[in-house]
């Protein structure tokens, strides 16, 4: 997110920092996520204009996957994350404003992101790494969706599960990637 004010680029670690794409193709990248995710979340019925609901809507809260027990310094504690992985979720829900970045404790908290067309709807997602793995299990990615009521005031609703499964697959999907351009096979 260069010249974007996030300033997730100081807060990268030395190695990741070297895998940054030229600028137009991350802005390209970016835009191309920002427009997958759009896309999964309204086939999912997400962004409404679908009168059936979702299937096996979950809470307002959607976690996928649950860290391992054996990953982590503790087990479900955060740790620090395998950088193939911290780079790929940077850039996969890098169109989110990022609050917080903490790479030795393996953690990236966003605010609220109201997609373009659904001013009504708003998404924030955190993200806790349990392991250096590149594996999907080593990431816990939470979801929260609210929407505005008539009185103006947001209102927690649920998650398709398809969002976030979506997202960690992307984010497995780039870091794979990333490690076979990096020659880390």
């Amino acid at each position: 997110m260069r010249g974007a004010g996030l300033g997730y680029e100081g807060a990268m670690i030395p190695f990741v920092t070297s895998l940054r794409p030229p600028r137009a193709a991350a802005g390209l990248r970016r835009a191309a996520f920002a427009a997958a995710l759009a896309m999964v979340a309204s086939a999912c019925g997400v962004f409404g204009g679908d009168d059936e609901a979702p299937a096996q809507p979950v809470s307002n809260q959607t976690v996928i996957p649950q860290p391992s027990s054996g990953g982590g310094a503790a087990g479900s504690e955060a740790a620090p994350a395998n950088p193939f992985m911290w780079q790929a979720t940077l850039e996969t829900i890098g169109f989110m404003p990022i609050l917080e970045l903490d790479d030795l404790a393996g953690v990236i908290e966003t605010g609220w992101y109201i997609p373009p067309g659904a001013p009504t709807e708003r998404f924030r997602a955190d993200v806790a790494f349990s392991s250096r793995a590149l594996r999907a299990e080593s990431m816990e990615l939470t979801m929260e969706r609210q929407e505005l009521d008539d009185a103006g005031n947001w209102r927690e609703v649920p998650v398709s599960p398809a969002v976030p499964t979506n997202l960690v697959d992307s984010i497995l999907a780039r870091a794979l990637v990333l490690r076979q351009e990096s020659g880390s096979l």
